[in-house]
């Protein structure tokens, strides 16, 4: 081996082992540096008021009132969002945004929290006066594990937008994942039931 080479040799090696640990840095860390935690959403679009009561008329009938003054509403749609922590991640202060199309507002929310020590705080201001179809909303935490509900009120005069024209997004290094609607879980459900019908026995499929 040429005596220049056993010169240069040394720096040759570091250059190689800076290399590979540089290389095997940057694959253990830039995914930690991408990684999003996990947020489950349930969107579920809930029967109108008419089907409830199974009386088309009571569409023009229906009237909000605070007390000072009275909101009537033919086109009132009733959306509940869960939402779930799913990664091991205490968020002190999480916020993100519920967003319908163009042809929808939100005229109301009603949020459920955990507990008392959990805060939501709706950053949009939205009355009946004020609809809006995109809602920032902050909640206080948004520990691991943690469930919120919110109820929404929506007005579609063109019919409730499909459950996956509502979204939830957020600045946070986040993914919202769709878990199934109580609908999908309630059909599931009714497919494996098997009824004993005397000597035979009906199943749903």
């Amino acid at each position: 081996m040429p005596e220049s080479l056993w010169y240069f040799l040394p720096f040759i090696v570091v250059a190689l082992v800076s290399g590979g640990i540089g290389a095997f840095l940057y694959a253990v860390i830039t995914p930690h540096f991408n990684y999003r935690f996990t947020i489950a959403q349930r969107i579920d679009i809930l029967p109108k008021f008419d089907a409830l009561y199974g009386a088309e008329e009571l569409r023009s009938q229906l009237t909000f009132s605070n007390g000072k003054q009275s909101y009537p509403y033919s086109d009132l749609h009733v959306v509940q969002v869960e939402m779930t922590n799913e990664s091991p991640h205490n968020f002190d202060n999480f916020e993100f945004g519920i967003n319908l199309p163009s042809q929808a507002t939100m005229v109301y929310i009603e949020a459920q929290s955990p507990d008392r020590h959990r805060l939501v705080k709706t950053l949009t201001p939205l009355t009946f006066e004020q609809p809006q179809s995109q809602v920032d909303i902050n909640l206080q935490p948004f520990n691991r594990t943690d469930t919120y509900r919110f109820r929404l009120l929506l007005l579609a005069a063109e019919g409730c937008p499909p459950s996956d024209q509502i979204t939830l997004t957020s600045a946070e290094a986040v993914r919202f994942v769709n878990l199934p609607s109580t609908e999908q879980i309630l059909k599931k459900a009714a497919k494996s039931v098997a009824l004993p019908l005397g000597p035979f026995k009906l199943s749903f499929r």
